[in-house]
């Protein structure tokens, strides 16, 4: 017999993954974006290999539709499949937990990758706003 309970509690901790990760991704392309680098049009800006999972995340420098500008996007290639996102929510359902295990190593390889954005002092900042666990 199916469990519906479980079954929505699994789904919404899906969902609150996802909004997690729109938060990262959203901050991580916005310090991107405002650190005055310019990338070739779909050049790699770095990738991580998915926590414990067959894949990747890249960051790679695209073109927002109808602007000249430059500006960052993701794809995520999982068990091969890929596809661009900017928020959680296009994130199969399958592939959350995995793109979700990887963002503290995605914040800092970014940071470590493009360093003239101060992407770790940002997150520091908020992380030390937080209340002691």
């Amino acid at each position: 017999m199916v469990d519906v309970e479980r079954f929505i509690t699994g789904a919404d901790e899906i969902n609150r993954k996802r909004r997690v990760i729109t938060r990262i991704i959203t901050t991580i392309t916005s310090l991107l974006e405002g650190s005055g680098v310019v990338w070739e049009f779909q050049e790699t800006i770095c990738h991580f290999q998915l926590a414990s999972n067959p894949g990747m995340v890249r960051f790679i420098a695209g073109k927002k539709a109808g602007f000249i500008a430059r500006s960052r996007s993701i794809m995520v290639e999982f068990a091969e499949s890929s596809w661009w996102f900017n928020y959680g929510d296009s994130i199969p359902a399958h592939a959350v937990p995995a793109v979700y295990n990887t963002l503290p190593a995605i914040v800092e390889g970014v940071d470590a990758a493009v360093p003239v954005a101060k992407i770790k002092k940002h997150f520091e900042f908020f992380i030390n706003q937080a209340p002691p666990r």
